[in-house]
């Protein structure tokens, strides 16, 4: 049983590389191949605003300071107290959140890529991604802002899994 069989056509599926996720309607099954048919929707890139994040300010000072505070105390209770009471407020400051980028991929070309890439996509997941999607204007015509990342990452993945991809020919 090979992994094509488990998906039906209009179902969306998704292929994960790294930090990205390309989610695309499944438009045919090509068995013998073992591949699929599909139609891209979105590309998804999980990037930070960043370098490494840095310690926040009094954080070793604080800790230093609650595990003297604690360690006088004498008890397991007051080296916690010790350590909660000194901690700075701030301790996400310096922390950058991850960031989802979204790519708009309706009107770019379907694909043909190896089903052994692929799994079902999710609804949880798949949902608040279309939401996104209505907000995005349609893109001019001529306009290919959005090829350029659905091609780095295809290439990734060629170049990732290069026996999936010679099973194709």
């Amino acid at each position: 049983m090979s992994a094509s069989d488990h998906f039906r056509p209009s179902q969306i599926v998704c292929v994960e590389y790294e930090s990205s996720c390309l989610y695309a309607e499944l438009i045919q099954v090509a068995t013998v191949r073992r591949s699929l048919w599909v139609r891209p929707l979105l590309l998804t890139t999980v990037s930070t605003t960043g370098d490494e994040p840095e310690v926040p300010d009094g954080l070793v000072d604080g800790l230093a300071d609650g595990l003297a505070d604690g360690l006088a105390d004498g008890s397991v209770t007051g080296l916690t107290n010790g350590l909660t009471n000194n901690l700075p407020n701030n301790l996400t400051d310096g922390f950058d959140s991850p960031q989802v980028i979204v790519y708009d991929l309706r009107e770019d070309s379907d694909l043909i890529l190896p089903d052994s890439l692929f799994r079902a996509a999710l609804d949880v997941e798949l949902l608040p991604l279309l939401e996104q999607l209505g907000t995005f204007s349609h893109q001019k015509q001529g306009d290919r802002s959005s090829q350029l990342p659905l091609r780095q990452f295809v290439r990734n993945l060629w170049k990732a899994y290069p026996s999936a991809f010679q099973a194709l020919t």
